[in-house]
């Protein structure tokens, strides 16, 4: 790709940006830490790439290592708990976190590696694997119209369906899944990511009853009037990949239009993607994934045998996601914007940074040797 003709504009323009709220990040920091009389974490805060109503993320380096940083003020609004269920909460966070280390040590695929957990005050801070790149849900962006071109949508959703199926049979449901959970990297790999609102199920894989997650991703189910006597499982995964999937396909998840609040009245009938617009395969895809009974949806296996992305590794190889990465720095350098990191919207900063707001999702940019590669 020529990007000979491109110069420093916005985007240029953004990147000051995210660095200078970096720096804001590190003051607040330190000035946290001196007060409450402890050791400040061995980061230093590079770019400030996400913010999101649970936290904020940013690009750090430590011991030569660049990292992605999340966090979480336990004390904000979001958590409005008292103190004995804040802390069971923070216990359990850092828990399941655990848990998904070892998942990702156990050589599970297309996971984003959670590197280490720990506390700061009211503060947990995730530390992840960087990955250089971007979130599906930022990457469709650049494109000119809604959503993705099936030949994405195909290695993506694939590649998603075996993450999930690694996180199923770890017995973890991860209760968020969404194109802003979906990475994907520079060399055109896709990682699921965030594992904030995940949940561990027992041994014998029963059922969770805490009812969490984004509402246009939910199952049903997860609408009624009575949500606390519900039990699920995996099953609210698999509803919330087809939502995925829809979102790929049209830019937004199903019935977006509608008030989050009145989701229960129109999920008795599954969302479909209309006649003509797309492929029968990706339709029937959607369809297949969809289900208004939890127990007629697939499993991330079973959904790995559809004909739409069932042995398609080398029709549609990861490896072509990287002309995603490269539409979207052309489109970065030519005045597009990252709009969560603009947005005044996003979890308050530490202290002083008090903005307020409802985008949840991991941006990451591109790397100086990515940029040179393509330039």
């Amino acid at each position: 790709m020529d990007r000979s003709h491109l110069v420093p504009g916005p985007g240029g323009m953004m990147k000051l940006k995210q660095a200078e709220e970096a720096k804001d990040m590190q003051k607040a920091v330190e000035e946290r830490a001196s007060r409450i009389g402890v050791e400040v974490p061995p980061y230093e805060f590079l770019e400030l790439i996400g913010k999101g109503s649970f936290g904020r993320y940013s690009k750090d380096r430590r011991n030569q290592q660049i990292v992605a940083v999340k966090i979480i003020d336990v004390d904000s609004s979001d958590y409005k708990l008292d103190l004995k269920n804040k802390d069971e909460a923070i216990k359990d966070f850092v828990n399941e976190i655990t848990i998904l280390r070892q998942l990702k040590d156990s050589g599970a695929k297309n996971i984003n590696g959670v590197l280490d957990t720990f506390s700061l005050h009211s503060q947990l801070w995730i530390t992840a694997e960087y990955c250089p790149g971007g979130s599906v849900h930022t990457l469709m962006r650049a494109n000119s119209k809604p959503g993705l071109e099936e030949n994405y949508i195909i290695p993506i959703a694939r590649e998603l369906a075996v993450a999930l199926r690694f996180v199923h049979e770890a017995g973890i449901i991860h209760r968020d899944v969404k194109c802003a959970n979906v990475l994907v990297t520079e060399d055109g790999q896709v990682q699921l990511c965030d594992f904030g609102v995940s949940g561990v199920l027992d041994s014998d894989f029963s059922k969770r009853t805490t009812i969490i997650g984004t509402p246009f991703w939910m199952a049903p189910e997860m609408h009624k009037d009575e949500p606390s006597r519900l039990a699920y499982g995996t099953e609210v995964d698999c509803w919330a990949f087809g939502c995925t999937v829809y979102e790929m396909a049209t830019g937004m998840p199903p019935n977006a239009k509608i008030n989050p609040h009145m989701l229960g009245n129109v999920l008795d009938k599954a969302p479909r993607l209309q006649d003509g617009e797309y492929s029968d395969e990706l339709r029937d895809f959607v369809s297949y994934c969809l289900q208004e009974q939890p127990q007629d949806r697939p499993s991330a296996s079973a959904t790995l045998d559809h004909p739409f992305v069932a042995a398609t590794e080398e029709q549609y190889p990861t490896s072509s996601l990287v002309e995603l990465i490269e539409r979207y720095a052309q489109w970065e350098h030519q005045g597009g914007q990252r709009t969560s990191i603009l947005n005044p919207f996003g979890a308050p900063g530490p202290e002083s940074l008090s903005e307020n707001g409802q985008v949840d999702e991991w941006n990451f940019s591109t790397t100086a040797d990515f940029d040179k590669r393509i330039s």
